[in-house]
């Protein structure tokens, strides 16, 4: 008897971050996949999960989760109670989310501390750093997952090879899934190698990784570049084609970004929340600050820039 080929079935959700939807996939077989966890089942406005893909949440035997941010890992709470889906997660998620919190805590209100910013910004920023980790946290249960996956893996499910490929930058953890579908090579790339736009550089936010956040982003598009990769299946934005062409856009985005923040610097000793006013233009302030002092820190990192202490917080200035 003839196997009929698998297929893949997208199902998007509405959110209220850009780009204003997130995507996770199932992808059919032996053995049933889905790719991410999309936004949790009490924030869906409108049709369901099962409604949307024509799968039961019992029906899933697997998931992949790409990253632990709260738009990729909404579901995972529902679909390990309907069901008993083995979970794949990246392993080093594991250790960071036994950080302590209070520690964390700690070590982001001094970041913010630092950064420059008035008193109401201040307590904006560790309003958004709390909320996103208490999310992250209850959303995320580290006894539900069954494989902690490492860069370079491969993970075989029934008939199926799927390559976990490390991806941080945009967030610590991140790792891209790789596999073959309908005789093409396709990558479940969560947010990286989005079509529309570059990711933030997030990593982890305002805690330790800020520090090698764009290092982490230029050796995962390095690793990506060594991919040969025919349709992407994205967290945000279209399924696409265009993979070569995203991963040099991306490129050049960064690259960018970089050139902004050294000219902003070239006009004297700035704090971390004066160049990010100036860098990010229309966008979110709070959304992007993480990119723009990852930005910073990877000035220092090189010699090009030194951080002071400074009246009103820390500033950067070009050596």
């Amino acid at each position: 008897m003839t196997q009929e080929p698998a297929t893949v079935t997208r199902v998007e959700f509405d959110m209220e971050w850009p780009p204003g939807h997130v995507a996770m996939y199932v992808l059919d077989g032996a053995e049933t996949i889905l790719f991410d966890g999309g936004v949790p089942p009490e924030r869906v406005d409108g049709a369901s999960f099962a409604e949307r893909s024509g799968y039961g949440l019992d029906e899933i035997d697997h998931v992949f989760l790409t990253h632990p941010h709260p738009d990729h890992i909404g579901h995972l709470r529902a679909v390990v109670a309907a069901g008993d889906p083995v979970v794949h997660a990246p392993l080093t998620a594991s250790d960071r989310l036994r950080r302590p919190p209070e520690v964390v805590a700690e070590r982001t209100s001094q970041t913010i501390a630092a950064s420059g910013a008035d008193a109401d910004t201040q307590a904006t920023m560790r309003d958004e750093e709390r909320s996103i980790r208490d999310r992250i946290r209850r959303d995320f249960p580290l006894d539900a997952v069954d494989d902690w996956v490492v860069d370079d893996q491969r993970l075989t499910v029934g008939d199926r090879a799927v390559d976990a490929v490390w991806t941080p930058g945009h967030q610590a953890d991140h790792l891209c899934y790789v596999t073959d579908v309908g005789g093409e090579r396709v990558a479940f790339s969560g947010d990286i190698a989005i079509e529309p736009f570059r990711p933030a550089l997030l990593n982890d936010r305002l805690d330790l990784e800020r520090h090698r956040a764009v290092a982490d982003y230029r050796r995962s598009l390095d690793r990506l570049d060594g991919l040969t990769i025919d349709r992407v299946y994205p967290g945000h934005g279209p399924i696409h084609e265009a993979f070569e062409a995203t991963l040099e856009r991306d490129r050049g985005s960064l690259e960018r970004r970089l050139a902004g923040v050294r000219d902003v610097l070239a006009d004297g000793p700035a704090t971390a929340v004066d160049v990010a006013d100036a860098v990010v233009g229309d966008h979110d302030l709070v959304y992007l600050f993480p990119e723009v002092l990852a930005a910073l820190c990877d000035l220092v990192n090189r010699g090009v820039a030194v951080r002071e202490d400074g009246p009103n917080g820390e500033r950067y200035r070009l050596v």
